[in-house]
């Protein structure tokens, strides 16, 4: 069954709208994916492209969101993947690294020490109720909505977006379930200073360090408004309403 659901997935990728790419400054692209209808959103992923290779922040959610990225990638450069950098634990950071481990196998796959931790046990059990019960209620109820929908005369108008809606989340299920997970092999407990090119690349945990949005906009080369979009997603995970208490809540927690 699970390698139906891949084979499935494969087919249904094929009509996935291919990422967004923003160059948002000068070898430096944002790459944002599309949500899984209403069942989930992928996290945005960024390349920094050099004349010795790339790097690679955040893997997205899924592999077929990573290989999408990659895709792209590779028709800007030829150069490897030199580096990998997941942020963070949650699944929309990191569950596309294994399509980078397998296209480069020497790629360093790094995050901070308390980041890799979550990863390897808290994270798989955070998610685990949602993957074995949640998910596929929702889409047991899909199915039943749209059974019923189908023996209406007339059928009523949303039927075709209730099956985009359950071809969706049937292909955000068995992306999850297929998904091979892939931990950094390397970590940092601080700052860890990388050297790509001519760039020279610090690693480190601003919004822990206090720094302002202008602040960790200027030093990620994004915009002000993405940096307040990042945050409020933050805000929301965490139930939170401000920045002070999103950092302390998630330094207690381990995750930063």
């Amino acid at each position: 069954m699970a390698g139906l659901l891949v084979l499935s997935g494969t087919v249904l990728a094929q009509t996935r709208p291919a990422p967004t790419r923003i160059e948002v400054a000068d070898g430096i692209y944002l790459y944002r994916t599309a949500p899984y209808g209403e069942v989930g959103l992928d996290g945005n992923s960024i390349a920094i492209i050099e004349n010795d290779g790339v790097l690679v922040f955040d893997t997205n959610g899924t592999p077929s969101a990573a290989a999408a990225v990659l895709a792209d990638i590779r028709t800007l450069t030829s150069q490897p993947v030199r580096y990998i950098v997941n942020s963070h634990w949650h699944w929309d950071h990191w569950y596309g690294t294994e399509v980078y481990t397998t296209a480069f196998p020497d790629v360093k796959v790094i995050a901070h020490e308390k980041t890799k931790m979550m990863m390897a046990g808290p994270a798989l059990a955070f998610n685990k109720p949602g993957l074995e019960q949640q998910l596929p209620g929702y889409l047991a109820s899909l199915e039943q909505r749209i059974a019923k929908a189908e023996a209406a005369t007339p059928p009523p108008a949303n039927l075709p977006q209730l099956k985009q809606a359950l071809a969706d989340g049937q292909f955000f299920l068995a992306q999850k379930n297929s998904v091979h997970h892939t931990l950094p092999n390397q970590t940092y407990t601080g700052t860890l200073t990388l050297k790509l090119g001519d760039r020279e690349i610090q690693v480190l945990r601003l919004l822990w360090k206090g720094g302002s949005n202008k602040a960790i906009a200027r030093d990620l080369h994004l915009s002000e408004n993405t940096i307040e979009t990042h945050l409020r997603r933050i805000y929301e995970k965490l139930g939170t309403r401000n920045r002070t208490q999103a950092a302390a809540i998630a330094h207690e927690a381990g995750a930063i």
